[in-house]
């Protein structure tokens, strides 16, 4: 059932330079907009990221593909897409943050290496560009129009509250038969973090999370895009 697109074809330029156009082009056609505009923007691009998601679902029952084991949006980048859906509805600090460090590693993997895991059709391709390039698309869209910052630490703060997640998937699992995060089974990618099997391989996984999202945090500190030294005011719960 699954379909991976190969690097370098058509197929994979199409979707890199869809990628690139919708992360880039928004916070360049709005620099010189009005906040109101930005936000009004942002919303429609918002529905219409959540609208996709929406029609998916509609779209793999219809087609006999859905299932509780498989289909429910418990994988980090389920779980972010639709928070770069609804992020400017509710433009907060944490959901920020939970968009840049749990959608930004998986995303750039999934657009740089795709692979369609209900199969190929010219619908499913165009979400899985549209559920990917738009993760990456809100964050920079945030970070860029909305003028947002990481907190200081945040990288740190965000894979702590990401164990009590991971818990809760796991139940998941346990009740549904899924391998939601791959928590019930490694998964089959050539990836050095995945070593042994079951439970020892997810020690792997946290570590390659803990390590992407301080890859991320330097980023954005590299781009100024960390406020070190936060106004009192600001939100200071952790996510």
């Amino acid at each position: 059932m699954h379909y991976a697109i190969t690097p370098g074809s058509s197929e994979w330029f199409g979707g890199l330079f869809f990628s690139l156009a919708f992360i880039l082009l928004p916070p360049y056609l709005l620099k010189n907009k009005d906040d109101e505009y930005k936000l009004g923007v942002g919303k429609i691009i918002g529905a219409f990221i959540l609208l996709i998601i929406i029609i998916q679902h509609f779209y793999l029952m219809n087609a006999g593909k859905w299932h509780l084991h498989s289909s429910l949006p418990l994988h980090l980048c389920s779980m972010s897409v639709i928070i770069a859906g609804i992020i400017h509805f509710k433009p907060g600090q944490n959901l920020f943050e939970l968009l840049v460090f749990w959608g930004l590693p998986g995303a750039f993997h999934s657009i740089i290496t795709p692979e369609l895991t209900h199969g190929f059709s010219p619908f499913l391709y165009a979400e899985y560009y549209i559920a990917h390039a738009g993760i990456f698309a809100m964050a920079v869209f945030a970070a860029a129009v909305y003028g947002m910052k990481l907190r200081k630490h945040s990288w740190f703060r965000v894979w702590i509250f990401t164990q009590p997640v991971l818990a809760l998937v796991g139940l998941t699992n346990y009740l549904t038969g899924g391998n939601y995060m791959y928590l019930s089974e490694k998964p089959i990618a050539d990836n050095p973090f995945v070593i042994g099997e079951w439970p020892w391989y997810i020690l792997g996984l946290e570590l390659a999370g803990l390590l992407h999202f301080a890859t991320v945090y330097g980023i954005f500190y590299l781009f100024k895009k960390v406020e070190i030294n936060p106004p009192a005011s600001a939100e200071s719960a952790a996510p």
